[in-house]
């Protein structure tokens, strides 16, 4: 943390970077960790600046090590976990399908995986320590530990989380569509499922 820090002072971005995190706090994306006592499973992820010159929506964005170790002979997290089963439709049939439309949609979800929340009893893997003054020096008083709310997009299991909560929602529309015997609605939620990959919708029409 003390690298990260140094860094970004001398980048002057510690402002923007703690600005970050504080807006994920107000989104409830993380939140402060209030009692660290009797917690049994815990891992903290190493964080670091990423700067994208050529974005223009976001120039600085922070990236979470899941495959940091705290020891040499532990286990990183996303080694610990189940990365879950391969959900995704094959992309080049989809593309295939793509290049006949007479037009073309491509949409994607905004911060996608983290619209999903984690059960409270897992979130105590995804920790992370910050400054509570980012404006003084590093020192055990001036520590704060946050923990994720939503799923980090940096987690092995991410991707098949978001596809799966997402099919289970589309899979409830299409039941609720037939009990309504709307089947023009059931019709476009199926077509849905076969046009999504990840986060990214990729359809059109003739």
């Amino acid at each position: 943390m003390r690298s990260v820090f140094n860094r970004l002072s001398r980048e002057e971005l510690v402002e923007k970077y703690d600005k970050i995190i504080q807006d994920q706090m107000t989104n409830n994306i993380v939140e402060k960790v209030e009692d660290n006592q009797s917690v049994n499973r815990v891992s903290y992820l190493p964080h670091n600046p990423i700067l994208i010159p050529s974005e223009q929506t976001t120039k600085l964005r922070i990236a979470y090590n899941a495959l940091a170790k705290s020891f040499k002979d532990t286990l990183s997290l996303n080694k610990s976990l189940y990365r879950g089963s391969v959900m995704l439709p094959e992309l080049c049939g989809m593309l295939l399908r793509f290049r006949t439309y007479k037009y073309e949609v491509i949409a994607d979800i905004e911060k996608a995986f983290l619209q999903i929340e984690l059960h409270d009893q897992d979130r105590n893997i995804t920790r992370i320590l910050w400054l509570k003054d980012p404006t003084k020096e590093i020192t055990p008083d001036n520590l704060v530990i946050y923990r994720f709310r939503r799923v980090p997009f940096e987690i092995i299991s991410s991707p098949f989380l978001l596809t799966a909560t997402m099919t289970y929602h589309l899979k409830e529309e299409v039941a609720e569509a037939q009990r309504e015997e709307d089947e023009r609605r059931a019709s476009l939620m199926e077509q849905l499922m076969s046009q999504i990959y990840v986060d990214n919708l990729i359809t059109g029409g003739t």
